[in-house]
């Protein structure tokens, strides 16, 4: 996918995360020698988090764009005594 696509669509989902609930917490580049755009929002009600990373030019110079999404959960404890397994 080209870069510039990417960059469009990195921008849309900054954009739309906080229309959807989320709240941007962390915005700015990466440690990278390339310094490409990253993201970290934060849902206001579910416990999860969404790490976004536009790569466009890698370590080597060279054009490999790509565009990385992590979610993380948070923490859950089931109660003593539940099934992990789902099966009664």
């Amino acid at each position: 996918m080209p870069a510039e696509d990417l960059e469009t669509g990195f921008q849309r989902l900054e954009d739309g995360l906080p229309e959807r609930g989320r709240k941007v917490t962390d915005h700015g580049e990466d440690s990278s020698a390339d310094e490409n755009p990253e993201l970290t929002a934060d849902s206001e009600k579910d416990r999860f988090s969404v790490d976004a990373f536009l790569h466009v030019t890698g370590a080597s110079g060279e054009e490999n764009p790509a565009l990385q999404v992590t979610v993380v959960s948070g923490c859950f404890r089931a109660s003593d005594g539940t099934n992990l397994d789902g099966e009664s």
